[in-house]
């Protein structure tokens, strides 16, 4: 999984609860990368599984709330990030077949390593 969604997902504990936490998920964690993501490199995303767990536990969340959450904050920050490609869009819905369809080859051209999810 590309480091961008690990950096984001600290960011999000870190803007809605504090730094502290964030650090805190990672000790609790363990990563094998050490935590120490850049947003280009890739990790296996089961350090990401466990960030989760443990914030669910620190914080009282079930975990499906939390990836509620965190998806919800990932579409705002893409929206924030790339608008042109949300232009005539009127839907989260209606933009999720772009993602399959068109985003994720731009990704497989830069990073063919990429694990990319699919609709």
């Amino acid at each position: 999984m590309k480091g961008v969604v690990f950096t984001e997902f600290l960011e999000m504990v870190e803007g809605a609860h504090s730094p502290m936490l964030a650090e805190q998920i990672l000790a609790d964690a363990d990563p094998e990368s050490g935590g120490a993501y850049t947003s280009v490199g890739t990790y296996n995303y089961m350090e990401l599984v466990s960030m989760v767990c443990h914030l669910g536990r620190r914080t009282d969340t079930p975990v499906p709330e939390l990836l509620h959450t965190f998806g919800g904050y990932m579409f705002g920050r893409f929206f924030e990030g790339y608008p042109q490609f949300f232009e005539g869009e009127t839907s989260a819905l209606d933009f999720l077949p772009k993602v399959d369809g068109y985003i994720h080859g731009e990704v497989r051209k830069l990073y063919p390593d990429a694990e990319l999810t699919r609709l």
